[in-house]
């Protein structure tokens, strides 16, 4: 979708930029312009942020690209920066989306000014939904021309059709916990302090695939506290002992099998460690996976249950 044919590369931003500075209005449905990055820092800013990129998940065109650094009116290019990495940009789409959809990043370097261009593939999960957007549940808003606008009975009715194509990707994983709570337990072994839970994996792709690494966002209340990082894994039943993924012994999942397996997060120190022991019915959490391919998936954000 960045290739030089088909996708948003430097040339292309160049002749967006002088086709506005022209006099000539830019309008094209699967492309939208931004001046500059969404205010991350509110919570205001991120709603805005994920009812953007989902009206392009919803697009009847096929998904489509933000680009973030041109000014729209002027043409005039705006140096910009990710405030974030991707993977947490992804979390907040994770949060604030019912059914969330794959978002790529990528920056380039335009005149010597860096632009940001967000891609959101063709989705075939629509609709997808915000759970609240300006006081609004369950919102579904989507692109019609250059308009965003509430999706209608009608819109929903193709989005169900074109949700029952059949479009397996090969690699697709599914963390999934399954109930509105997580048991994490603190764990202190052969010298190392970890954070220890139990779920279930689901390799919906074609392919077998690969857990290589992954962590657990820890949240209080909406405040991102701690991320630890995957390092070990145990599969009841199945396993003789914990094996550690710094050995590249990384955890195989065959098509279309679900495996519940035990994951271990590093936790620092035994500071740390007491912190999260006595304090982790207080918070809540996340798991994120990364597979083979570097595509990384979430579970729902749950509240945290101490097991010990």
């Amino acid at each position: 979708m960045f290739d030089n044919d088909k996708g948003i590369n430097d040339d292309k931003i160049i002749s967006i930029s002088k086709q506005i500075k022209s006099g000539a209005q830019y309008e094209n449905p699967t492309i939208e312009l931004k001046r500059e990055f969404w205010n991350l820092s509110k919570d205001e800013g991120k709603n805005e942020f994920a009812k953007d990129l989902t009206v392009m998940a919803n697009s009847q065109y096929g998904g489509g690209n933000i680009i973030v650094g041109i000014d729209g009116e002027t043409g005039d290019l705006h140096h910009t920066t990710l405030p974030l990495d991707a993977a947490k940009l992804a979390d907040i789409i994770n949060r604030k989306v019912l059914e969330p959809f794959t978002v790529e990043f990528k920056e380039l370097l335009v005149d010597g000014k860096n632009i940001i261009v967000i891609h959101i593939p063709r989705s075939y999960n629509k609709p997808h939904m915000l759970r609240e957007y300006k006081n609004r549940q369950m919102f579904i808003p989507m692109r019609k021309g250059t308009r965003t606008v509430s999706a209608d009975r009608y819109d929903l009715d193709l989005m169900y059709t074109e949700r029952e194509k059949i479009v397996i990707p090969p690699y697709r994983l599914e963390p999934l916990i399954g109930q509105d709570e997580l048991q994490i337990n603190p764990s202190f072994s052969r010298g190392l302090y970890s954070l220890n839970c139990l779920i279930n994996i689901h390799n919906s792709g074609s392919r077998t695939n690969v857990v290589l690494g992954g962590n657990i966002t820890i949240y209080k209340e909406d405040t991102e506290m701690y991320s630890l990082d995957l390092t070990s894994y145990y599969i009841p039943m199945r396993s003789v002992d914990w094996e550690s993924m710094n050995n590249n012994n990384f955890l195989k999942v065959s098509q279309d099998d679900v495996m519940f397996v035990n994951l271990g997060f590093k936790v620092e120190d035994k500071e740390q460690y007491s912190h999260f022991n006595a304090n982790m019915d207080n918070y809540l959490v996340q798991i994120t996976l990364k597979d083979i391919k570097g595509n990384v998936f979430f579970t729902d954000v749950v509240k945290a249950r101490n097991g010990n």
